[in-house]
């Protein structure tokens, strides 16, 4: 379902993208139009899923039957509402665990963090030109060369390179 998902987004963010008649930016059409999905999807989840196999409306009685026994028989975790330090000990010591984590992260951490190379510069950046009191912090370009340059600026610093005189 997941790619089944990118993919519509795909053709509509494309969609939208090439939409020279659109009177708000793209991105905020995207948004619009994804959060009204979104909404609406919600509200029919709701009104549509059952509460349980005796609601099921599409499924006949022996199959309503056959889910209620199956749902009795595993019974262990589905419906508890307390905590157990057993469970969580099990949780934490298994390595599917981590991995489930691990995957979860990687999946929605931007990828500019996650390239190697880059990780050096976020760390070792200018540390005066960060500050917003600091004389070489601009934001635009300016036509003055005599700022001290970064020796290793992060991606989009607000640095100047001696020898362009543009925002790097």
């Amino acid at each position: 379902m997941n790619g089944l998902a990118q993919v519509i987004g795909c053709l509509l963010m494309y969609g939208i993208g090439k939409n020279k008649a659109l009177t708000l930016a793209p991105w905020r059409v995207l948004f619009i139009v994804c959060g009204a999905m979104t909404a609406a999807s919600g509200v029919a989840f709701y009104f549509l899923m059952p509460n349980g196999p005796n609601d099921a409306w599409f499924l006949n009685n022996r199959e309503k039957e056959v889910l209620s026994m199956r749902m009795a028989k595993d019974r262990e975790g589905g419906d508890k509402t307390s905590f157990s330090l057993r469970q969580l000990r099990e949780a934490l010591l298994d390595i599917k665990t981590w991995f489930v984590f691990a995957f979860g992260v990687l999946v929605t951490m931007q990828s500019p963090v996650l390239t190697v190379r880059n990780l050096p510069k976020y760390f070792m950046s200018c540390s005066a030109d960060l500050h917003p009191s600091s004389p070489h912090l601009s934001l635009t370009p300016s036509a003055t060369t005599d700022t001290k340059p970064c020796s290793t600026p992060p991606p989009r610093a607000p640095c100047r390179s001696s020898s362009s005189g543009s925002v790097s």
